[in-house]
């Protein structure tokens, strides 16, 4: 087959390049600065915003936050 070689070495570099990349920083453990109680309910708040009027800008979910 005229495709063999050309892809195994192709798929053998994007091997090499993707585990040779530096490590994302863990980004799903994250220190509040407010007591674990309020950041709870600041992100149940924000789950409801979001689950009410579904998917919203940034912006728009905040805006939609500080509606009483």
């Amino acid at each position: 087959m005229w495709f063999t070689r050309g892809s195994a070495a192709l798929s053998g570099s994007v091997f090499v390049r993707y585990f040779s990349q530096k490590r994302a920083v863990n980004v799903r453990k994250i220190d509040p600065k407010v007591p674990h109680q309020e950041a709870y309910s600041i992100s149940r708040d924000l789950f409801d915003v979001i689950r009410i009027h579904g998917p919203l800008t940034v912006g728009n979910t905040w805006t939609h936050a500080q509606e009483p």
